[in-house]
C-alpha cells in the first residue's frame, strides 16, 4: 500500500482523456490511477451481499452476487403466486442472516401472505426479516411507500468491526450498497487515520460529526473508539441525516448503546443540516462549561452518488472547529466536485481507493482532509517575464482559491489617474501592506519579491501561518544568455498586449535598464531561511521553471501547496 517514508511512484495506465480539466480533477485522476494508493479486493466474483432484481428474473443472474443471494431470489421468483411480484431485493449480513423485500402489485384476487411466509421459512432457514411493499401499477414502489412486515423483524442486525463490536439495526432501505469486505477495509483505514490524527488530550474535547447513509455504523464504530491508553477519542457524537429511514435506524441504534456512545441524531433537510450542527455544538459547549478547553470537531461522512449538498459544504468550510474530515465516496464526479468546494479550507493529507464493485468500473475511495492553516502567504520570486502573473491566472482558472495582489496593476492604475511617481510608489507599498494584513486564506503577491528585507516586512505584516516561496530561477547559461531570454520574453508579452506588463517601460533601452536593476537586486530564499527563523511561520520552498509548460507548472504548485508530503511523492 506504500511506505510513507519512501513511497514508490508506480501508476496505473492513464485513460486517453482526463475526466475533468480542473486542478482538483487532475489531482484525483492521478490519485485514482496510483496502484500504491489502491486497496484491491480479494474476490472479484460472488461477493455482493445485496442485490435487486425485477421479476421475472433476468437470465443469467449476476455473477457478482453471492450464491446464497441469488438462490434466495430464485426461491422468491418460484413462489406459485409470484406473478404478482414486481421486484425482489435480498441482503445477507455478516453473520449469515437474510433479509428479503418483495414489491407486489396490489391485488385482492388471492391471499398469498401466510402461504408465502411458510414457503420462505421452509426454504430459507436463515431468514431474519421478510417485508413487502405495494404498487398500484407495474411501476416499482418508492422508498416513501410503507414497508409491511410479513415475518421476523423490520430490520436485520450488523456489528461494527473490532474493537468496538457494537450491533446495529439496518432496515430494508437503509443499508449501503458496498460489499462487506470493502466496507471493512474502509473502516480499518478510517480507524487508523482517526487514531493517528485525533489523539485525545486534556486540552481539548472532541466531537464526532457523522453524516450520510452510514451514520449508525460510523457513529457507533468510531464514536466508541479508544486509544492504546483506553481514553475515549470522542466525548460525544452528532449525526445529521436527511433520510427519515436512516434517521429512524440511527435513533434506535444510539438508544440501544447509550452506555457506550453519547450520540444525538438529527433529521433535517440538506439545507438545514449545518444549522442543526451549529445549534448542537453551541448547546453542548454551554452544558460542558469547559472554560479554556478547545472544542474540536471531526467529520466522517459519506458523499453518496450525488455528493454533498452545497449548503452543507458551505457549513463545513466555515466551521473552524472542524479540523479533520474523512470523506467516503462511491462516485468520482461528485468526489471531485466536493473536494473542489472544500479546497479553500482544507488540505489533502491522505487518500485510498477501493473496488466499490470488484470486476466493474466503479471505484470507492477515502480522502483525509486536514483544516488548512488560516493564512498562507505565497511569494513568487523572480524577474519580470518569468511567468509569475501567468502562474497566478492559471491557478485561479484551475479552481485554486487564490487572493492575488499584482504590483504592476496597482502601479499602472495610480499612474493613469495622474498620481506622481513618488506618491504612486508610496501608495503601492501601503496598498500591499493593507492586502497582507486584512486578508486570510491563500494570498499571492505578484511582484518581484527579490529583496530579502522587503520579504521580512511582508511576513511581519501578514502574520501568516505559512509562507510558500516560488523560486523562478532562470535557464542554465551565461548571464548574457539569461538576459537576452528575459528581453525576448518581455518583447513577446508586450507586443500588442501591453496589459501583460502595464508598468514596464516602452523602449528597449529602458527595458534593458530595468531588467538589469531587477537582476542585480534579486536574492532568492533558501530552504533554511533566516527570514522566518524567529517566528512560528512554517516555510515551504517550491522551484518553478519558466521554461516548463504553464499547466504542468501550475499543477505542481497546486499539489505542492495543497497536498501532504506523502501524497506529493505519488503525484509529482
Amino acid at each position: 500500500m506504500g511506505n510513507p517514508n519512501n513511497p514508490p511512484k508506480k501508476k496505473r495506465q492513464k485513460p486517453s482523456k482526463p475526466f475533468l480539466s480542473s486542478l482538483t480533477g487532475r489531482l484525483f485522476e492521478t490519485l485514482l490511477e496510483c496502484d500504491e494508493l489502491h486497496v484491491p479486493s480479494t474476490r472479484t466474483e460472488r461477493y455482493r451481499n445485496k442485490i435487486t432484481y425485477s421479476i421475472p428474473l433476468p437470465s443469467p443472474l449476476s455473477n457478482l452476487a453471492e450464491d446464497e443471494v441469488n438462490q434466495v431470489c430464485e426461491i422468491v421468483a418460484a413462489f406459485p403466486y409470484a406473478n404478482f411480484f414486481r421486484e425482489v431485493m435480498v441482503k445477507t449480513t455478516r453473520n449469515g442472516s437474510v433479509l428479503v423485500r418483495v414489491s407486489v402489485q396490489k391485488t385482492d384476487e388471492v391471499d398469498w401472505k401466510d402461504e408465502f411466509v411458510r414457503y420462505m421459512c421452509k426454504l430459507c432457514p436463515s431468514l431474519e426479516c421478510l417485508v413487502y411493499n405495494e404498487t398500484e401499477t407495474t411501476a416499482r414502489p418508492t422508498k416513501e411507500d410503507p414497508q409491511h412486515l410479513l415475518y421476523g423483524r423490520t430490520y436485520v442486525t450488523e456489528t461494527t468491526p473490532p474493537p468496538t463490536n457494537l450491533t446495529y439495526q439496518l432496515s430494508p432501505d437503509t443499508f449501503c450498497e458496498i460489499n462487506h469486505e470493502v466496507e471493512r477495509l474502509q473502516y480499518d483505514q478510517a480507524k487508523e487515520w482517526l487514531l493517528r490524527y485525533c489523539s485525545p488530550n486534556d486540552a481539548k474535547t472532541q466531537t464526532l460529526l457523522v453524516s450520510g447513509r452510514d451514520v449508525s455504523s460510523f457513529g457507533l464504530g468510531f464514536g466508541a473508539l479508544e486509544d492504546d491508553r483506553k481514553r475515549r477519542l470522542f466525548q460525544d457524537v452528532v449525526a445529521v441525516q436527511h433520510c427519515g429511514l436512516v434517521h429512524a435506524d440511527a435513533v434506535a441504534n444510539f438508544e440501544r448503546h447509550a452506555d457506550n456512545v453519547n450520540a444525538t441524531a438529527y433529521h433535517k433537510t440538506k439545507q438545514e443540516m449545518g444549522k442543526a450542527i451549529c445549534n448542537h455544538l453551541s448547546d453542548t459547549a454551554t452544558t460542558r462549561n469547559n472554560g479554556d478547553q478547545q472544542n474540536v470537531l471531526v467529520g466522517v461522512m459519506t458523499g453518496g452518488r450525488k455528493g454533498l449538498d452545497p449548503n452543507y459544504v458551505e457549513y463545513l468550510v466555515g466551521a473552524h472547529d472542524l479540523q479533520v474530515i474523512i470523506y467516503n465516496s462511491c462516485n468520482t464526479k461528485s468526489l471531485v466536485r466536493d473536494m473542489q468546494s472544500l479546497h479553500p479550507a482544507f488540505d489533502i493529507e491522505d487518500f485510498r481507493s477501493y473496488n466499490f464493485f470488484p470486476g466493474t468500473k466503479y471505484t470507492a475511495s477515502l480522502t483525509l482532509l486536514i483544516r488548512r492553516l488560516p493564512k498562507t502567504l505565497i511569494l513568487p520570486v523572480g524577474p519580470a517575464g518569468v511567468g509569475k502573473s501567468c502562474l497566478a491566472e492559471s491557478l485561479i482558472h484551475g479552481g485554486m482559491a487564490l487572493k492575488c495582489w499584482q504590483r504592476d496593476i496597482v502601479f499602472s492604475k495610480l499612474r493613469a489617474e495622474g498620481v506622481g511617481l513618488n506618491k504612486t510608489k508610496s501608495q503601492v507599498h501601503q496598498d500591499l501592506l493593507s492586502f497582507l494584513s486584512s486578508n486570510s486564506g491563500l494570498l499571492y503577491v505578484d511582484s518581484t519579491n527579490g529583496n530579502e528585507e522587503a520579504r521580512r516586512l511582508y511576513l511581519k505584516e501578514a502574520k501568516a501561518d505559512r509562507v510558500v516561496y516560488l523560486n523562478f530561477h532562470l535557464l542554465q547559461g551565461t548571464k548574457e544568455e539569461q538576459f537576452e531570454w528575459l528581453m525576448n520574453r518581455t518583447q513577446n508579452r508586450l507586443g500588442d498586449n501591453s496589459d501583460q506588463h502595464p508598468a514596464f517601460p516602452d523602449t528597449l533601452e529602458d527595458q534593458r535598464k530595468k531588467h538589469a536593476n531587477i537582476l542585480k537586486g534579486i536574492s532568492y530564499p533558501t530552504t533554511i531561511d533566516d527570514e522566518v527563523s524567529t517566528s512560528k511561520t512554517s516555510t515551504l520552498l517550491l522551484p518553478c521553471h519558466p521554461e516548463e509548460d504553464i499547466e504542468h507548472r501550475s499543477f505542481a504548485v497546486f499539489v505542492g501547496i495543497t497536498c501532504s508530503k506523502f501524497l506529493k511523492e505519488f503525484v509529482l
